[in-house]
């Protein structure tokens, strides 16, 4: 596995480009972005498309300007675990990587 990390981009044009680059030069290296099961089956690669939102400096981060509105977002989410659901995949409920405290075992809950 290769993983690739680059700096933020700045414009959504410039983040299709630098994904468009780096998918075409994989492509001609002979690598790929997927992974599949022993039964053939198509599935995710466990990591990357993560994203980060913020500022080019701190001053412009809207997180420390206005730190309500990490809290409303992280409370839209907390009050919405379904969302949760979009990102998984196979790997939901207690044998998954990181089970919600909901999806866990009772015994496991001190």
């Amino acid at each position: 596995m290769i993983e690739v990390n680059i700096h933020p981009a700045s414009s959504w044009e410039e983040l299709t480009e630098r994904t468009t680059f780096l998918y075409d030069a994989a492509r001609e290296s002979r690598l790929a972005t997927e992974k599949f099961m022993l039964d053939g089956r198509h599935t995710g690669t466990g990591g990357g498309n993560h994203f980060a939102l913020g500022g080019a400096t701190p001053a412009d981060s809207p997180w420390l300007r206005r730190p309500d509105l990490l809290r409303s977002l992280l409370s839209y989410w907390h009050n919405h675990p379904s969302l949760s659901y979009l990102f998984n995949g196979l790997f939901i409920g207690p044998t998954s990587q990181a089970p919600r405290i909901d999806e866990a075992r009772n015994d496991s809950v001190a």
